[in-house]
């Protein structure tokens, strides 16, 4: 699951994702992870951009599989990253409400990896999921 940043801690699920027809959200990658309320350092490599992530709908749990009481949702088709023109190192993913710029409003810090040039970077449907208590 992700962390949330301080900016998002009073908003809801919904209106952080933007999960209506009139609003985009774009995940980002970072090589140096961030905190809550600072931005890690997003790649550079020439070839990247932040790319459109859709969400699928927000499911409420009242069970044991996540905590109980909370939201959650998930990226519902994959993602992929234009191919890396240089080595790149990606420790973390974001969420964004821009293209460039703009809040973020989730995070997570993966296993860094480094990845070789020409190599597109992807993550499959369900795979990037924020969860709100």
């Amino acid at each position: 699951m992700s962390d949330k940043t301080n900016f998002s801690q009073q908003a809801n699920l919904e209106r952080n994702l933007g999960i209506s027809p009139s609003a985009i959200r774009y995940a980002a990658l970072h090589s140096i992870t961030g905190s809550d309320g600072t931005a890690g350092t997003e790649c550079a490599d020439a070839a990247y951009a932040r790319q459109v992530i859709g969400w699928g709908p927000v499911l409420i749990s009242t069970g044991s599989a996540v905590v109980s009481g909370s939201v959650s949702t998930g990226n519902t088709a994959s993602i992929t990253f234009p191919a890396f023109v240089a080595q790149q190192t990606v420790a973390e993913w974001s969420i964004y409400d821009a293209l460039s710029g703009g809040n973020r409003y989730y995070h997570k810090a993966i296993s860094a990896a480094t990845w070789p040039a020409g190599y597109a970077l992807s993550f499959p449907s369900g795979s990037i999921t924020v969860q709100e208590q």
